[in-house]
C-alpha cells in the first residue's frame, strides 16, 4: 500500500463521512452478538479485555458528539461498564447531527485545529479498527480488505511515530504480501495473527 500525506478521504466531509458509515456498519453486528459472558474476553488490545474495549468506543462516539460543537476535551471521560448495542446507535446519530450541524465548521483538540472531515476520518479509523479487535476476541469475521484500503491513507496520515507513545503500540513487521488487513493492523501496533 502506498502512502499519502493528504489523503482526500480526510478532507471532504462526504467521504469521511461515508467512511464513518461503513466502519458503524462492521461494529454494529458485532456488538448485536456481544453477551455478559464475552466483556472478560482478552482483546487485541492488551490493557482491554471486551467490556472495556466497548467503553472505549462509548468514549470516542461521545468525544466525536462534542466535536459537533467546535470543541474536544483531550482528557479521558468516565464512562460506565459498557452498552454494547447503544454504541453503534450513539455512532449513527452523531453522523447525522455532524451532516446537519458541522458541514464546515473547524475543531478543536486540545491544542490541534481539525477540519471536520480529518476528525470523521479519524473516528472511522477508531471506530473500525475497535471493531475488527471486537471480531477477533469473539472468533468472528472482521474487516474486510476493501475497508482496511479505504483506512490505510487514513492511517498512515494520522499514526506517526511521534503520535504513538500511550495510543498505539509500535508497528509489527508483516511479510510482503500481506492481506491489507493484516498490514493496517500491523501499522497500528496489533499483531497480524
Amino acid at each position: 500500500m502506498r502512502s499519502t500525506t493528504a489523503p482526500a478521504v480526510l478532507l471532504d466531509l462526504t467521504a469521511a463521512g461515508a467512511l464513518l458509515d461503513r466502519a458503524v456498519a462492521l461494529l454494529d453486528p458485532l456488538l448485536r452478538q456481544v453477551r455478559p459472558i464475552d466483556l472478560t474476553r482478552p482483546t487485541p488490545c492488551a490493557r482491554w479485555d471486551v467490556g472495556w474495549l466497548i467503553t472505549h468506543l462509548q468514549d470516542a462516539v461521545a468525544a466525536v458528539a462534542e466535536a459537533a460543537s467546535g470543541e474536544v476535551r483531550v482528557e479521558p471521560r468516565l464512562v460506565a461498564r459498557p452498552e454494547p448495542v447503544g454504541v453503534a446507535d450513539a455512532a449513527r446519530a452523531l453522523l447525522e447531527q455532524w451532516r446537519a450541524d458541522a458541514a464546515g465548521s473547524p475543531v478543536v483538540v486540545g491544542t490541534a485545529h481539525l477540519t471536520p472531515g480529518v476528525l470523521l476520518g479519524a473516528a472511522a479509523l477508531e471506530i473500525a479498527v475497535h471493531a475488527d479487535d471486537l471480531a477477533v476476541a469473539l472468533g468472528r469475521p472482521g474487516m474486510d480488505d476493501a475497508l482496511a484500503l479505504t483506512l490505510w491513507p487514513v492511517a498512515r496520515a494520522l499514526v506517526r511515530t511521534g503520535d504513538r507513545a500511550g495510543r498505539f503500540g509500535a508497528p509489527v513487521e508483516v511479510p510482503p504480501g500481506s492481506p491489507p488487513r493484516m498490514v493496517l493492523r500491523a501499522h497500528l501496533g496489533r499483531r497480524p495473527g
